[in-house]
């Protein structure tokens, strides 16, 4: 089995690389944090960021617990890990990842133009035909979110965290493009993982 984290900060693509892997790659299962808590939000809803990150949590601990189960039971060959891990994170996903015995890989997306990335990052995080209405919301229910809270230089991570074996992937926009080919995105995580 091969574990692949998709690293990086929000609108580089790592949900659209993650599901265009997922089929590509046989046997393949991709996680995603954000459809967690996504799920979660339209469950419950909120009335406060106090709710909203509460609910993350526990929409986390659903996730550890079932790439865990995945993990242990070998249920797929390939495993995708999909969100903005920044440091606090990425310590809590590897502490909740057992039974991987180091085997992670990391496909990095970093931007490519700060400036650039910030454009599409202001226009996406409101747009709600891509976007989930419950991110940056303090209020969210029945679809529809209100007072929005987050702000893009609370989303800049100049270094974030990775596993020894990664694949660092520039990004850049209008048009968007990976300066890394799709075909070696493919070859890296079918690659022997040799785990130091």
């Amino acid at each position: 089995m091969e574990i692949i984290i998709v690293q990086g900060m929000a609108c580089l693509g790592k949900s659209t690389l993650c599901k265009q892997l997922e089929e590509d790659l046989p046997n393949c299962k991709h996680f995603s944090l954000d459809e967690y808590k996504e799920n979660m939000w339209d469950k419950f809803g909120f009335d406060s960021v106090e709710q909203r990150e509460y609910q993350s949590k526990l929409a986390r601990e659903l996730f550890y617990k079932d790439i865990n189960e995945a993990v242990k039971k070998a249920l797929y060959d390939y495993v995708l890990i999909d969100y903005t891990f920044s440091e606090k994170y990425w310590d809590e996903l590897l502490n909740n990842l057992t039974n991987w015995d180091g085997r992670a890989k990391t496909i990095y997306l970093k931007p490519a133009d700060l400036q650039e990335h910030r454009k599409i990052w202001e226009i996406r995080s409101r747009d709600f035909s891509v976007r989930h209405a419950g991110h940056g919301a303090t209020h969210y229910h029945d679809g529809a979110g209100s007072d929005y809270v987050n702000k893009y230089d609370t989303k800049v991570f100049n270094v974030m965290p990775v596993t020894k074996q990664t694949l660092e992937i520039s990004i850049s926009f209008n048009p968007y493009a990976r300066s890394v080919p799709y075909s070696s995105i493919i070859d890296f995580i079918k690659s022997v993982n040799n785990p130091a």
